[in-house]
């Protein structure tokens, strides 16, 4: 057996460290619990804005068809504000 001359030992405080590893741990298990709450939530509330949407949608087209001709441009980009929102609103409602 060798002689020994030296021992050279680390040590380092890993507390905080593990504290948060299991906070993440707890916050993903919260998360994974509330999943459906979340999606039960989420699909009320499309299928609450389904109808203003469609009623908006209808409002632009019928205005916009009857109206075309007599609107001046500042009508036109409030329409085309509509528009957008719908189309916005329609969109997000698919995910």
């Amino acid at each position: 057996m060798a002689d020994v001359d030296c021992i050279l030992a680390l040590v380092q405080d890993i507390t905080d460290r593990k504290q948060n590893e299991q906070a993440i741990v707890q916050l993903k298990r919260a998360t994974t619990e509330r999943k459906p709450d979340l999606e039960g939530f989420t699909s009320s509330v499309c299928h609450d804005l389904s109808r203003p949407t469609t009623c908006h949608r209808r409002f632009h087209s019928d205005s916009c068809q009857e109206y075309v001709v007599k609107l001046d441009e500042k009508a036109e980009e409030y329409f085309d504000h509509i528009h957008a929102g719908v189309r916005h609103m329609t969109a997000s409602s698919t995910i």
